[in-house]
């Protein structure tokens, strides 16, 4: 995808929230695929993890490995071990990880 592609994609999205490397879009359809028991994304480098504190069904899309989508019955918190909680409202999100690029070319970040 390219920058161009990705800048207008977020400027499509009602809602955008941070919680360190971890991005949340509004989204508006769950497609299902397996639970991931509340983990948003898991931390390569230290073993925390980005996690649901709430009412929130967090799954993996089939297609996709890398990004989830959380389906938020009402307010939760995004919890993680180096960063303060996030509140998020009811709705509907998709769930991807920052990327960077690097002389080697784009890479996640590693939290």
């Amino acid at each position: 995808m390219k920058a161009e592609e990705i800048i207008n994609k977020f400027k499509r999205c009602k809602k955008v929230y941070r919680h360190g490397d971890v991005v949340i879009l509004s989204h508006k359809q769950d497609k299902g695929g397996h639970d991931c028991k509340g983990v948003l994304a898991e931390g390569e480098v230290t073993g925390h993890a980005h996690r649901v504190k709430g009412n929130a069904q967090v799954t993996a899309e089939a297609e996709d490995a890398v990004h989830r989508l959380m389906t938020v019955a009402e307010r939760v918190l995004i919890d993680h071990e180096e960063h303060k909680p996030k509140a998020v409202p009811k709705g509907t999100y998709k769930i991807g990880v920052q990327k960077q690029w690097t002389p080697e070319g784009l890479r996640r970040v590693e939290d």
